[in-house]
């Protein structure tokens, strides 16, 4: 099929990724954003995953740039609070990840061991302080970050045309299918655009693809909440590493920073609260009065397909499922990724095997979120609706495994490269909810070579120095970024 010219519809974080990727991957062909400047920006979740790093050294994004123009903090993973398990951090740190065989000998012996969430993550970087060797250096300790969602897509956005990308500002207000059912034209009120592909990222309106044909396919029996109250609060003295999932009554809260202010956002079941009891509840737990930015509604889910004919949705406008894990951008990115690779001389069947690989990331991002809530509250009416909720087959085998091993990637269905979320994240998680036999695990990890065995002794003494909350030369979370902005 013929892609000498692409158009993606949408420009916001999703729209941006993919005409990105797109041009650095064929520099030669024409790559337009047509975009609405009255369509806002949703900016629920102001996160990425470790994926932006491959994104970012792709497309050739600059880390003190992005840190000073998009207000970006660091940030190397997830805290919960409160979800019925002592706090825990999701953050898989180099050195503990280290695998033999697929397994992860380190992790492993740290478990065997029963040392808590902190002895997992670094200490130092629960107590949200960064060692001056990476500035020293000129490296970042992190691959990910908080974001301003709208300064970052103004970043992008001048990326983009510094590539070559050219942006129309105008709606579309209908799209003219060919005889065969692609898309033939699409127009605005005073326009007529022709081109060989169209992304669709159009967020929830799921504008082309929808007139194509795909259905949206609901997770709501297995992820229960479904609204959004969004919020922005003051700037502090200092930024966490992390972000926050404080559970809450009736679902969660996130809590990011950004350098300047604080993005907050409670998900909770519409079943149980109105968006003026989320707002209070939100206000109590706070100490404080609250101004919403947004209410939104959601259904968690996906397209059965993605990609029909010419024309594939990436971004919102093809799944969300949940903020929980801020799988959004990093979802973006290896759809992204995925189409750059599979675009020429496309056909049904490439088509076909991109659309399996699209939903193998549905279920991955959708088992992981659910995996979360797996948890032992049970305080609340929300609370005992998730303990009652029937598992999806693969995750609900994969656990009875995990009780008494730790996970490996032939653990998991579909092409486990794309997936976002592989072993380690599911073990960290698992590791957080207190959910492994630790007599298990430690006859597991006694089962190794012994050479295998001393080898995790010396790398978590050399890890040692991560875990001391006193350490010399080091600097708060805030005062790093100060000090990039300034010298960028």
């Amino acid at each position: 099929m013929k892609t000498d010219t692409i158009a993606v519809v949408g420009s916001g974080t999703a729209g941006l990724v993919s005409a990105l990727i797109l041009k650095t991957a064929f520099p030669e062909k024409q790559i337009d954003i047509i975009c609405s400047k009255r369509i806002g920006i949703i900016g629920v979740g102001e996160g990425s995953t470790e994926h932006w790093e491959t994104f970012a050294a792709y497309v050739g994004i600059n880390t003190a740039e992005l840190i000073k123009e998009c207000d970006a903090t660091f940030k190397i993973g997830i805290v919960f609070k409160d979800w019925g398990v002592p706090d825990y951090m999701h953050s898989i740190q180099d050195g503990y990840s280290l695998i033999a065989n697929q397994y992860p000998f380190v992790y492993s012996r740290v478990i065997s061991q029963g040392l808590d969430s902190k002895s997992m993550s670094g200490k130092i970087f629960w107590e949200n302080k960064i060692q001056n060797w990476f500035l020293n250096n000129n490296q970042t300790p992190v691959a990910q970050y908080h974001f301003n969602t709208f300064k970052l897509n103004e970043f992008l956005t001048k990326i983009a045309l510094e590539k070559g990308i050219t942006i129309h500002h105008d709606e579309i207000t209908s799209i003219n299918l060919a005889d065969d059912g692609s898309i033939d034209t699409i127009t605005s009120s005073e326009f007529t655009y022709v081109y060989d592909f169209y992304v669709d990222c159009t967020g929830f309106k799921k504008f082309l693809i929808s007139k194509l044909g795909a259905k949206w396919v609901s997770h709501g029996e297995y992820l229960k909440t479904n609204s959004a109250l969004v919020f922005q609060t003051e700037d502090t003295d200092n930024y966490n590493m992390w972000s926050l999932s404080q559970a809450m009554k009736y679902g969660w809260l996130f809590r990011t920073p950004t350098y300047g202010r604080w993005g907050n956002g409670y998900i909770y079941d519409s079943e149980f609260l109105t968006p003026e009891q989320a707002q209070a509840e939100v206000e109590e737990f706070l100490g404080r009065k609250i101004t919403v930015g947004q209410h939104i509604k959601f259904d968690p889910g996906a397209l059965d397909k993605s990609w029909i004919k010419n024309c594939c949705a990436i971004g919102l406008s093809s799944s969300f499922v949940e903020p929980l894990e801020a799988s959004s951008i990093g979802a973006s990115i290896q759809q992204s990724f995925m189409l750059s690779q599979r675009l020429v001389n496309y056909n049904e069947s490439v088509i076909d095997r991109y659309n399996e690989m699209f939903t193998d990331i549905v279920h991955n991002i959708r088992d992981f979120i659910l995996l979360h809530f797996i948890c032992p509250r049970r305080d609340t009416e929300f609370w005992r609706k998730v303990a009652s909720v029937e598992l999806p087959p693969d995750l609900s085998r994969n656990l009875k495994i995990w009780k008494d091993k730790l996970p490996i990637e032939d653990d998991f269905k579909g092409s486990s490269r794309q997936l976002l979320f592989k072993a380690h994240h599911f073990l960290l998680v698992l590791q957080g909810l207190q959910w492994f036999n630790n007599d298990s695990i430690l006859t597991e990890f006694k089962s190794l070579p012994k050479n295998i065995q001393e080898e995790a002794d010396i790398v978590l003494k050399d890890l040692e120095y991560g875990n001391r909350i006193d350490q010399p030369d080091t600097s708060t979370h805030k005062e790093m970024l100060t000090v990039i902005r300034n010298n960028t």
